[in-house]
């Protein structure tokens, strides 16, 4: 029987990088056909397009889908650390008992940011907990009133473990991957630091590290979205899985969740 998992991560860059494990460990591929995307996930596929009230919405309702003779995967961007609860709650809310049921679990997937790895997730519980509608207890997640309880795995980057974010791990790839290419958009971004442009806003390290990470992604994909380079490019090998030890952990906490 299909296994279906939930993964619901904060940013596109964070859903890129996911992606581009998933399809380099050849777990499943992804799909934008609808007639190719498992029926479970039905109830989350918007007929029209839901925009946000009164304005557009800059994040995507609808998830990545992949899938594979043996699993489904959806992979939701929640747009910022702050909104899990309520994306999970829109998500789990809308899907029959019967395709909840068939949810083997879900990954919360943030960035640490100036928080170990340990308190950010202590700040995300809190923030689904605090989520009415909602209930989060023992390690599982389920919609009030549900008899549905669906265990849930947490993951902050870059490692799990310390402060930083996804930007950090890119830039340990990038030094095995694409050295010359990083070592060039370093020097750029130290370059436009000094000019003392106002509309610059490079004065905090994530901020400065996430311009370097666009340098190099733009020039792999001009004019496309970050997240496309994140996904396609070759961010994961062999290689970079044995020389980056935190691409290891994303790896390894991925397939004990994928293959519980």
């Amino acid at each position: 029987m299909k296994k279906h998992f939930l993964i619901v991560v904060e940013g596109p860059h964070d859903s890129g990088i996911i992606g581009n494990l998933v399809h380099f460990r050849k777990y499943a591929r992804k799909t934008d056909k609808r007639e190719k995307v498992s029926g479970v996930w039905n109830g989350i596929i918007p007929r029209s397009y839901p925009f946000s009230i009164d304005k557009y919405d800059r994040v995507s309702p609808v998830p990545d889908f992949y899938e594979s003779a043996d699993l489904s995967l959806a992979i939701k961007t929640a747009g910022g650390d702050s909104s899990f609860g309520e994306v999970l709650k829109s998500l789990l809310a809308v899907l029959d008992f019967k395709d909840q049921k068939q949810i083997a679990g879900i990954l919360i997937v943030t960035d640490a940011d100036d928080k170990l790895a340990a308190d950010k997730k202590s700040k995300i519980i809190k923030e689904i907990t605090d989520t009415e509608g909602i209930d989060y207890e023992s390690g599982n997640i389920s919609v009030t009133g549900a008899p549905v309880s669906i265990p849930v795995t947490f993951y902050c980057f870059p490692d799990d473990n310390g402060m930083g974010n996804l930007e950090n791990l890119l830039l340990e790839i990038g030094d095995v991957q694409y050295p010359l290419l990083l070592e060039g958009a370093k020097d750029y971004i130290d370059t436009a630091a000094k000019t003392g442009y106002s509309e610059l806003d490079l004065k905090s390290s994530s901020k400065f590290n996430k311009a370097i990470i666009g340098c190099v992604t733009n020039t792999m994909k001009p004019g496309k979205a970050n997240q496309m380079s994140i996904f396609e490019n070759k961010w994961i090998t062999d290689e970079a899985l044995d020389k980056v030890e935190a691409l290891r952990k994303l790896d390894e906490m991925l397939e004990k969740f994928l293959r519980n």
